[in-house]
C-alpha cells in the first residue's frame, strides 16, 4: 500500500515527529511520500499516484488537504494531532497513533460533503461549516489558549456558557432551500460534521455524506437550556437548537463575526452563499479495538 503523508509539524506542540509517524506507517507496511503541511500550494503533491492520503495534524490541515485534493477518489486516513479535532471526533477517529496506522487495513469508508462559501472575501471550500455569533465571538476573544489540549477545550467551553449568558442575539435573514428565516439568534452553525467549536457535538446524529448542510440555529429562548447543556464539562446528546437541512443556505451579512471553517474573514456586509460541490471526499474509519471508529 502506498500513501502520500501530509503532516503539521506544529500540530500537538510538535510532540509527534515526522520520523516516528513514518515509522508507524512503516510498521504497517504502507510506503509513504512526506509532505510537510507548511507549502502554500498542495495539489501537485497530492495528485501523485497513491492508494491513500495519510493527513496528520488537526482540523485546519484536514481542511487544506481536501480542498486541494484533485481526485477526491483517493480515500483520506486521519491521524488526529490537533486542539478540537472535530472533523476526526465527527468520524468517531480517536485512538492512539499506533492503534489508528494499524486499523488503516481494515477500516471502514465513510462519506464527507464538500461545500463552497461565496461572499464579500470571495470564494472557498467548506468542509467543517460555516457560522455566525457565539463561537466565533469565543475565539476571537480566547485567542491562543495555553495548556494541555484538555485544558484548551474547558475553557474555551466554559467561555461559550459565558457568552451565551450576556451576549445579546444578532437580527439575521437566513435563507435555507427558499425558506426564509429573519429572526434574532445568538448563534448559527451551517455544519458539515458533527462538532463545531471547542469540540461540541452539535450534531451528534449527522450524516456527513447525504448531501444536505445542517443550519442550527440558537435563539434567544433557548439560551438557559443551552448553558444548561454545556453545564457538562463534556457536553453529549443532542443539544437544544432549532434545526433545518438544506442544500443551498444564503445569509444576508452585516459584518456579524463569521467563520469559514477556521477563517475569519474581517468585517464587511453583503450576500453569503453556501452549497455543496463536487463529489464527497472517502474518509477512513480505522477498525480500533475490533470496532470501528472507537473514541475517546
Amino acid at each position: 500500500m502506498k500513501a502520500t503523508l501530509v503532516h503539521n509539524p506544529a500540530a500537538g506542540d510538535g510532540v509527534i515527529s515526522r520520523d516516528e509517524i513514518l515509522g508507524l506507517l512503516r510498521r504497517a507496511r504502507i510506503e509513504s511520500r512526506y509532505q510537510s503541511s507548511d507549502i502554500g500550494e498542495l495539489t501537485a503533491v497530492l495528485g501523485e499516484p497513491a492508494d491513500l492520503i495519510v493527513v496528520a495534524g488537526g482540523d485546519g490541515t484536514i481542511v487544506k488537504v481536501v480542498a486541494q485534493m484533485p481526485d477526491r477518489a483517493v480515500p483520506v486516513a486521519i491521524l488526529p494531532l490537533g486542539t478540537a479535532n472535530n472533523i476526526a471526533s465527527s468520524f468517531g477517529v480517536g485512538g492512539s497513533l499506533d492503534a489508528l496506522v494499524r486499523g488503516l487495513r481494515h477500516a471502514d469508508l465513510r462519506k464527507l460533503d464538500v461545500g463552497m462559501a461565496r461572499g464579500p472575501w470571495g470564494c472557498c471550500h467548506v468542509v467543517e461549516g460555516l457560522g455566525l455569533g457565539a463561537l466565533v465571538r469565543v475565539a476571537q476573544r480566547l485567542g491562543d489558549l495555553k495548556g494541555s489540549r484538555e485544558e484548551k477545550l474547558r475553557a474555551a467551553r466554559k467561555a461559550v456558557r459565558a457568552t451565551l449568558k450576556k451576549d445579546e442575539p444578532d437580527r439575521m435573514r437566513i435563507v435555507v432551500d427558499g425558506e426564509c428565516m429573519p429572526r434574532e439568534y445568538l448563534m448559527v452553525e451551517i455544519l458539515n460534521i458533527a462538532f463545531a467549536g471547542p469540540r461540541l457535538p452539535l450534531m451528534p446524529t449527522v450524516d456527513m455524506g447525504d448531501g444536505l448542510f445542517d443550519v442550527v440555529m440558537l435563539e434567544p429562548d433557548q439560551r438557559k437550556e443551552m448553558r444548561r447543556w454545556l453545564d457538562d464539562e463534556r457536553p453529549h446528546g443532542s443539544p437544544p437548537l432549532f434545526l433545518r437541512r438544506g442544500r443551498k443556505v444564503s445569509i444576508e451579512w452585516d459584518g456579524t463575526p463569521l467563520h469559514v471553517d477556521d477563517h475569519v474573514p474581517p468585517p464587511d456586509d453583503g450576500m453569503v452563499e453556501l452549497e455543496l460541490v463536487g463529489d464527497p471526499v472517502s474518509i477512513l474509519v480505522p477498525a480500533v479495538e475490533g470496532r470501528p471508529g472507537v473514541v475517546r
